[in-house]
């Protein structure tokens, strides 16, 4: 049994970022199982949240933005 993942939405990525980039972990992807799936993308989205750099965010990760707004939000 393989499963292949095709999501109908893009990921939020800066038009200038390389095409292929885009795609990463997410499209094309086939897996044998639904906890082989699972496994991969929650790995590859806690990469994508908070190791990977985006330039619309200036270069942060999207949890530094997420934290550094809820952080203002509370002082």
């Amino acid at each position: 049994m393989h499963l292949v993942l095709y999501p109908s939405l893009s990921l939020p990525t800066d038009s200038a970022e390389e095409p292929e980039k885009q795609k990463e972990e997410v499209y094309l992807k086939a897996y044998d199982s639904i906890v082989e799936a699972r496994t991969s993308l929650d790995i590859y989205f806690t990469f994508y949240n908070t190791e990977r750099r985006h330039q619309r965010l200036d270069r942060r990760t999207p949890d530094n933005v997420y934290y550094e707004a809820t952080a203002r939000k509370v002082i």
